[in-house]
């Protein structure tokens, strides 16, 4: 699971910038923000896909002990916000997470 939590470290970094002119990379707030917007099914799914891209829903829905609906409606959910999609048919190809 991807969790985002700063280190004292980090924090104390944070709070020395106060004031000052700093570059922020944007495009990596938004994708934490959007992974953050995700539901729990959808977060479950996705941390099984980028583990193994060539599982198919059946194996997601095992391995998760959930009902092969729900997966169905996860994936759909994630393939709608553009999150992954796949590559060949149903049985022989595999999920590409879009960046």
């Amino acid at each position: 699971m991807i969790k985002c939590n700063p280190s004292k470290t980090y924090m104390e970094l944070l709070n020395k910038m106060k004031g000052k002119n700093v570059q922020i990379n944007v495009h990596k707030n938004v994708q934490i923000n959007d992974y953050e917007k995700l539901s729990k099914i959808e977060k479950l799914v996705l941390e099984i896909i980028l583990e193994n891209p060539e599982i198919t829903q059946v194996n997601i829905a095992t391995k998760l002990d959930k009902a092969p609906k729900t997966i169905q409606r996860g994936i759909a959910s994630l393939k709608e916000k553009g999150i992954i999609e796949r590559i060949g048919s149903n049985k022989k190809g595999y999920w590409k997470v879009m960046n």
